[in-house]
């Protein structure tokens, strides 16, 4: 917020170590009304806000929240691992199975250095467009609303001496962050995996109004346009900042 000339609102915001930062801290309430074009796509027809679920037809409990739909999601990583590695994804979280994973540039409650890109700045995406629609509903990282701002909830932090979360199971909502699973634009004709279509989930699909693909932002702050077309094989070495393989064209 400070970067986005939004440092009165920064300034309001109180950082509880708890999980649950809007309970006893009416302060962060501000939030609610923050409205910041940055986070919105041109292209996307819906607004800056959704007074109803994340299926854009069912009220939600608290429709009078009205919080901002950001249309940008940072990437955690990528599963199946690129190198075939079992220790840096969790296949333990709410949402059918959904896998999250710490080889991203974008990891709750951890900080990724540019020395930790190994793979390269030019060679690593950092963040996703996520502002289409998964079967007509709007299924974005944060499209719960009043969920918005959770990040793995109580579990989300990352062993420091390992790369397996502390523990497993409990609730794992990744609001903000995604691991790649599925192709940008991915839709189902009869209903996607619940960990594609499901915004707890930890693999909610990068997609966009856009004709053929989505515009993803690399770690270098270039943006490429991402064909929904495009090697799955590739995407994932793309999402993932450390896996040593030589990216082919995208």
């Amino acid at each position: 917020l400070p970067y986005l000339d939004q440092a009165n609102i920064y300034s309001q915001l109180t950082r509880p170590n708890g999980y649950y930062a809007h309970s006893g801290f009416p302060g962060n309430t501000v939030l609610y009304s923050v409205r910041l074009p940055v986070y919105k796509c041109p292209s996307n027809p819906f607004g800056m806000t959704n007074t109803t679920d994340y299926s854009l037809s069912d009220s939600t409990s608290n429709p009078s929240l009205q919080s901002m739909i950001v249309d940008y999601v940072g990437i955690s990583g990528a599963t199946p691992d690129p190198v075939g590695r079992t220790n840096v994804c969790t296949g333990d979280i709410l949402a059918s199975s959904s896998s999250n994973c710490n080889t991203g540039m974008m990891i709750p409650y951890k900080s990724i250095r540019f020395r930790d890109c190994i793979d390269g700045t030019s060679n690593t995406v950092i963040l996703a467009e996520q502002s289409g629609q998964v079967n007509g509903r709007q299924k974005g990282a944060n499209a719960l609303g009043a969920w918005h701002g959770w990040a793995n909830a109580s579990l989300s932090t990352w062993n420091a001496g390992t790369t397996l979360p502390l523990s497993s199971g409990g609730f794992w909502y990744t609001a903000g962050t995604t691991t790649v699973r599925n192709p940008p634009n991915a839709f189902w004709s009869s209903g996607a995996p619940g960990y594609a279509n499901s915004a707890y989930s930890a693999n909610t699909v990068i997609n966009s109004h856009h004709v053929g693909g989505v515009h993803a932002v690399l770690t270098d702050g270039s943006v490429r346009f991402l064909s929904e077309n495009i090697d799955m094989n590739t995407l994932r070495q793309l999402c993932v900042r450390d896996d040593g393989q030589v990216v082919g064209e995208f």
